[in-house]
């Protein structure tokens, strides 16, 4: 039998059932059933990207995991010239801010209104 390619992994919820269910196994009991006994995994986070939303009553339990959210718009024609464009030299690390806990939870309320 041919196999099919793998979706990128920027389209997870492109993935097949049998991926999506074990993903959200992750998620949900932080186990992974290898078919022989079930492992337990210390998830502490999970991140991921998609091209799309999910458009399916099957994806949104999976899609519900996912608390914090940003839709990022394509970039213009222009824009990606601009993009070429820029200095080849990586700017300077800056030192890491304090996290302001109520601006955080501003933001995710804001996503969730989106």
């Amino acid at each position: 039998p041919s196999l099919s390619p793998a979706p990128s992994p920027l389209q997870v919820f492109k993935a097949s059932s049998a991926i999506l269910n074990t993903l959200l196994a992750l998620l949900n009991e932080r186990a992974f059933d290898d078919g022989a006994r079930k492992l337990r995994v210390p998830l502490r986070s999970a991140v991921a990207a998609s091209n799309e939303l999910p458009d399916s009553d099957e994806l949104d339990a999976l899609y519900d995991r996912f608390l914090l959210r940003k839709v990022v718009h394509p970039v213009s024609d222009d824009g990606v010239l601009d993009l070429l464009l820029l200095p080849q030299t990586p700017p300077p690390l800056l030192p890491p801010r304090p996290l302001d806990l109520q601006q955080l939870i501003s933001q995710v309320e804001a996503t969730w209104n989106c």
